[in-house]
């Protein structure tokens, strides 16, 4: 049985009411400024998730300025003995690609790169270089387009000299008019309809005052920015603010009606500003945006979440509970992930995904490509990380036209479809994962060589801004890194013709896309229409799915999806519901059960023999109230993966200790509420215990569990769930396909079984991102041992291992003590008994990964015996221990050391 989830503080409201709007998008730019980590350095690249491995590292006298990333090269300004010196690494294999020694004079000010093409700003000039091979080759020098700071946006550099932005053509290297922003740094961000916008700190006023500003600007010849329209916010700056210009205004690309203002030299004032009101909640540096709300540190080192719509702030942590080695750096972000320097935070969840305590950042940690990043450290050096898969994964991009000429010129070989394969076919035959996956593959391939030949096409007619369209559409379906940054390096620095002709050339071309997309449409749905001949239904609808994202604008063919709803389908005639459920099914491969199917006989007069579906997959037999397929799909693909972890990790047992019902799928039910989960009549007529979040009843061989709390939303990310439905089916395979339990409610031993379904529940849900050795030392339940070990609270060893079924129910009662965590941000209520579970589930994971293989064989030869009902003797000993002193002394060392 598994303890309900643990809660979080929310502290209360700091600032005005009236903050009513809400973010939806972030800002992107084509490169991130070096530290300026608010959401320009939030970028949609797959973050890194799992443990990150140090691809290269590159050692200087000092890094002035950067890293800064663009189409897999991190560009920084550093000095080696007396020369200042720009160089280019590639992000894959870590060699200096390009280096370039600067004039003498003033210090840069920043560093920019847009699609390539290098722009370095100093107080009296911006240079540009272009990367050619493996040289840096400088472009032009703009003498009056120097200043004290710069940013990059549409293509275009701004560069701040004194209360003004001078708009710079990098390409052509000339400056192209003055946009008079204000005082402080905008934030300049496209709008929907190809324009441009700006939300600024406008200057003091004589009483203090100071406008947000927001007002349409146009790029071109002349830029132009229109009347700007703003509010008065009505607190007074101090006299440093009046003077300085280093001011930062934070906010996304919807522009409501909040906007965080964040001043470097008095961090007191900063805070979020709205026509309604205002708050003061300051943070060391601009914060990262993410869905509406800013997270960062404090200047008294705690990390913040600020919510404005809700009124209210949010302690995540204080810097000194965070995890050994973690720094109070500047944020970044890649999606849903937040970068402190050296660490990684999932926002959704507040877990703690990984930490690199031997990095000294000093600056943000900077994303450089699908699970890759960049991070300049405080001794001078570029150091690169990847995701262990992705280490050396990736070939160094190509560079210069030639190189790119041949990524695209050298085709993949063909990849063969099902329908044209009948071998393949016939292997796969019946297997809809499968069947649709050498579908996609053979269709991917199709397709990304059509984007390359599309984009050679506009390159033909010197089409720049549609080829980096097509670059972006490419990746999207499935465009390796590699060949991608080889494309973009093709379109440095390069506009699209201006020739006479060139609206003609764009829009034929346009039709030979569509031409091309039409194809590729016509053989997704042919590919469809054969899965679907071949009995195949969730495949064939998953792939009519995909062909609707071919081409803007498509809808779903419900005509062509009618034929493959199945009959057991609950909501019959419902072509759209069955192609949601088809794409949540297909990863685990279930199937509903029909209404005269036996298998309903087991929950007659239950309340799941109304207003509930029943699904079967390869090990699972799910009746649930709960019909949302985004919530049952990836539980039931969590609990096939379960199952087959437990297979894996534990010994065959003899067949006469296994169930009868041992080759039966294992019966789960979930409830869609908590409320209804604690009210369902279990064996004996009794109810689940109040304070479970799930139950496994033998007598009955069902395990039982909800989605959703009573508030009615499900948990992020939906990992609660899937803890609890690992945990649970444990209890349930053990039992039902191991060694069915004979042991006594007086026998010791409930720390080995209530310990194992907790270290399994809590390993499943880390394997999406550290694979399958389920040795993830960072979850909650080694987490909350760790912090109650701080504290002086473990419970006593010899106690743990005494207690039995009954005991459990009797001696673990009282109230808890209060716990921050250090690996998910988050201060925990933690009783007796929470702890008995995170306790014993540190126990087993401390047997089997720390004390080699006499204590991984001893535990799980002590699982056996506790399931036969045998006695477990001296635990200590069968651990490889001396005595029982040694054992506990080794592991409160092993989890105070976490």
């Amino acid at each position: 049985m598994l303890p309900t989830p643990l809660g979080m503080t929310v502290l209360p409201v700091l600032f005005a009411a009236g903050l009513l709007a809400m973010w939806r998008g972030d800002a992107l730019e084509w490169s991130q400024r070096s530290g300026d980590a608010s959401n320009r350095c939030a970028v949609d690249q797959e973050p890194i998730r799992g443990e990150p491995v140090e691809a290269w590292r590159q050692k200087f006298d000092a890094v002035l300025l950067g890293p800064v990333v663009s189409v897999g090269r991190a560009v920084a300004v550093v000095r080696e003995g007396k020369e200042r010196k720009v160089v280019v690494v590639d992000v894959v294999k870590g060699g200096i690609v390009g280096r370039k020694t600067l004039d003498k004079g003033s210090d840069p000010s920043a560093i920019l790169v847009i699609d390539g093409l290098l722009a370095v700003v100093d107080p009296e000039k911006t240079k540009t270089y272009r990367l050619a091979g493996d040289s840096l080759r400088a472009e032009k020098t703009v003498a009056d387009g120097g200043g004290s700071d710069a940013m990059a946006t549409a293509g275009l550099l701004l560069v701040r000299e004194e209360r003004n932005w001078k708009v710079i053509d990098p390409v052509a290297g000339k400056s192209r008019g003055t946009l008079r922003l204000g005082r402080g740094r905008p934030c300049v961000e496209q709008s929907a309809d190809d324009g441009w916008r700006y939300v600024a700190a406008a200057d003091p006023d004589e009483a203090g005052n100071f406008r947000i500003a927001r007002a349409p600007v146009t790029f071109g010849a002349s830029p132009s920015v229109g009347n700007p329209a703003g509010f008065v916010c009505g607190y007074v700056p101090s006299v440093e603010h009046a003077i300085g210009d280093a001011v930062t205004v934070v906010t996304t690309i919807d522009f409501r009606d909040h906007v965080y203002v964040w001043f470097p030299r008095a961090l007191g004032d900063s805070g979020v500003f709205s026509e309604g009101g205002g708050g003061r909640v300051a943070f060391q540096a601009p914060p990262i945006v993410h869905a509406g709300r800013f997270i960062g540190f404090s200047p008294e080192n705690v990390l913040l979440e600020l919510a404005p719509e809700e009124g209210k702030y949010r302690t995540l942590v204080d810097a000194k509970e965070l995890p050994k080695g973690a720094s109070v750096s500047s944020p970044s972000r890649a999606r849903n992930v937040l970068y402190h320097g050296n660490w990684a935070l999932e926002i959704e969840s507040r877990r703690v995904l990984w930490c690199i305590p031997g990095v000294e950042p000093d600056g943000p940690l900077v994303p450089a490509g699908d699970g890759r990043a960049v991070v300049r450290t405080k001794g001078g050096e570029l150091v690169g990380f990847a995701e262990k898969g992705k280490l050396g994964a990736a070939p160094a991009a190509p560079t210069g036209k030639a190189a790119g000429t041949a990524a695209t010129a050298k085709r993949a070989p063909p990849v063969r479809a099902p329908s044209e394969d009948a071998e393949l076919a016939q292997r796969l035959a019946g297997d809809e994962r499968a069947m649709h996956a050498a579908f996609e593959a053979a269709l991917t391939a199709d397709l990304q060589e059509s984007w390359l030949r599309l984009f050679d096409r506009y390159a033909e007619f010197k089409l720049w801004d549609e080829c980096r369209r097509i670059v972006v559409a490419a990746q999207k379906a499935g465009l390796d890194e590699a060949r991608a940054q080889a494309l973009l390096v093709r379109t440095t620095g390069k506009a699209s013709s201006g020739a006479g002709n060139a609206e003609l050339q764009k829009k034929k071309l346009l039709g030979e896309e569509q031409e091309v997309l039409q194809f590729h449409r016509a053989r997704i749905v042919a590919a469809a229409d054969w899965c679907g001949a071949h009995q195949l239904p969730v495949a064939a609808t998953v792939l009519a799915r995909r062909a609707v994202d071919v081409l803007p604008g498509a809808k779903l063919d419900v005509a062509r999806v009618a034929p493959w709803i199945p009959a057991e389908f609950p909501w019959p005639g419902n072509a759209t519901s069955w192609a949601e459920w088809a794409e949540a099914l297909l990863p685990s491969g279930a199937k509903f059960l029909g209404a005269a199917d036996p298998a309903w006989k087991r929950v007659q007069g239950t309340l799941f023999s109304e207003g509930s579906v029943a699904l079967r997959s390869g090990n699972l037999l799910l009746f649930t109230r709960e019909v949302a397929p985004e919530v049952v799909g990836p539980a039931l693909a969590r609990g096939e993966a379960v199952v087959a972890s437990l297979a894996a990790l534990l010994p065959a047992a003899a067949p006469s200790e296994r169930s009868t019902a041992a080759n039966e799928p294992l019966e789960v039910r979930l409830h869609a509420s908590r409320d209804d989960y604690v009210g369902e009549k279990i064996a004996g007529g009794e109810t689940p215990e109040a304070w479970s979040a799930g139950v496994y009843v033998p007598s009955e061989k069902v395990s039982r569990f909800y989605s959703r709390g009573n508030a009615g939303r499900p948990d992020p990310l939906g990992r609660g769930l899937h803890e609890t439905m690992a945990h649970e089916l444990t209890h349930h395979w053990l039992d039902a396909r191991w060694i069915t339990g004979r042991r006594s409610p007086l026998d010791p031993g409930i720390w080995l079984v209530e310990g194992f379904a907790e270290f399994i529940g809590q390993q499943s849900v880390e394997v999406a991102r550290r694979g399958t050795a389920l040795d993830d030392a960072t979850v909650m339940s080694l987490d909350v041992t760790a912090a109650a070990a701080r504290a002086g609270h473990l419970l006593d060893l010899a106690k743990v291992l005494a207690i039995n079924a009954i005991t459990f129910r009797t001696s673990l009662d009282g109230e808890g003590q209060r716990y921050q965590l250090r690996h998910t941000l988050t201060q925990v209520q933690v009783d007796p008994r929470s702890l008995f579970y995170s306790q014993s589930a540190a126990l087993a994971f401390f047997a089997l990964h720390r004390c080699g293989e006499t204590g991984r064989n001893g535990y799980i030869e002590l699982l056996a015996s506790c399931y036969r009902g045998e006695p477990l003797g001296d635990v200590a000993k069968r651990l490889g221990f001396a005595h029982s002193e040694a054992l506990s002394a080794a592991f409160i060392e092993f989890v105070r050391q976490l």
